[in-house]
């Protein structure tokens, strides 16, 4: 039976764990860069073996206040390091039968969701959700929505329609229909509060369809953002959006967001911020000059031993901008170098430049103004 319970976080005082506690930029940057290399080797492929829906497990999350999703597409860094806890509970439970329900619904796993149940039917190819009840409504497909395909990895997408009728209290019948798809539009870095995580891959979930009955029409309109991780079955982290519209009336907007706790400690990509901060740090007498600066940037510093080094440059959000130089091996003592930045027109405002010095990284601050 897999449990979803939502931990109640106290926002105040001298015992905040961890997680909730502030990390300063710089810091977050550093870290972001020293295991950024890692993504670039592997991307991660959702299977049927790893990732699929499985009866007995046991998981906790945290819901948190809602937060932008963010960009799409390679190399991305996700800062939800400033991530708000709600302190609100909510308990799931993932069962399995191999049997049909007594409304004739085919399934071989139920998921309830407070006091919803879901009916799915899962295989090496994939998940399609059957059928839905609660405490008002029986809803049989008689197209069912394939909700995932394996094995599944960046780029990939499938799009899939559905078609159903629902009972509301066993008296009113309500035709529903419309497009579900799922595309894996991004992967890259994701910030935690108290954890930085490589190597995640994000899917981007929408579902727009219509409810029909007797008195009016509803649209609906989901959107689901969902990153995975290395070791990780189920999502380290999920934003949701929902949005119910019917003529004459203002649209219903609902927004929401979670951290996946278990997940995380399973993640063989989480790295804890403060492991990272203890490790080994080389002094290699790292000057840059002037910051702020106008057009032209310099910057010094001091080798200990002959050793490779590459200086790259970033915008505030992580994104590459420009290599200035490209692992040369240079040798031991002090070494200057200079960025003309009107040849590349960079606008005003704060960038970061990154220095890997063999298998060390440093990321520094400038302005330009």
């Amino acid at each position: 039976m897999l449990h979803f319970k939502v931990k109640r976080i106290k926002l105040q005082g001298k015992h905040l764990p961890s997680y909730l506690k502030p990390i300063t930029v710089n810091r977050i940057i550093l870290l972001v860069l020293l295991f950024s290399s890692a993504q670039a080797f592997s991307q991660l492929n959702l299977t049927y073996r790893n990732n699929s829906l499985t009866p007995g497990d046991s998981i906790n999350t945290t819901e948190v206040v809602y937060i932008s999703p963010g960009n799409s597409g390679p190399n991305q860094l996700w800062d939800f390091s400033s991530l708000q806890f709600t302190g609100r509970d909510m308990v799931n439970h993932l069962t399995f039968s191999p049997e049909r329900d007594m409304q004739g619904i085919e399934y071989n796993v139920l998921f309830n969701d407070e006091g919803k149940d879901y009916y799915f039917v899962v295989d090496e190819n994939g998940s399609r959700e059957t059928g839905f009840t609660s405490k008002d409504i029986l809803l049989v497909y008689s197209d069912p929505i394939v909700k995932m395909k394996y094995p599944f990895s960046y780029n990939e997408s499938f799009s899939d329609s559905y078609a159903g009728v629902a009972l509301y209290q066993n008296n009113r019948s309500i035709e529903t229909s419309g497009i579900y798809g799922v595309v894996a539009d991004a992967f890259g870095t994701l910030l935690l509060p108290d954890k930085i995580v490589t190597n995640t891959l994000r899917l981007k979930i929408e579902k727009n369809g219509v409810e029909i009955n007797s008195c009016r029409l509803i649209e609906i309109k989901n959107t689901r953002y969902l990153w995975y991780a290395p070791g990780a079955r189920y999502p380290v982290f999920g934003i949701s959006i929902n949005e119910y519209s019917s003529a004459g009336q203002q649209p219903t907007l609902t927004q929401s967001a979670f951290v996946n706790e278990k997940m995380l400690k399973a993640c063989t990509s989480a790295v804890s911020l403060d492991d990272v901060s203890a490790e080994k740090n080389i002094n290699f007498d790292l000057t840059i000059y002037p910051n702020p600066f106008i057009q032209k940037l310099g910057y010094s510093y001091s080798l200990p031993e002959q050793m490779p080094v590459t200086i790259e440059l970033y915008d505030p959000e992580g994104k590459f901008i420009k290599t200035l130089l490209s692992k040369q091996i240079l040798s031991t003592g002090m070494h200057t170098g200079e960025f003309e930045t009107s040849k590349d027109g960079l606008a005003m405002g704060v960038y970061f430049i990154r220095f890997t010095f063999s298998a060390r990284v440093i990321s520094r601050k400038v302005v330009k103004i």
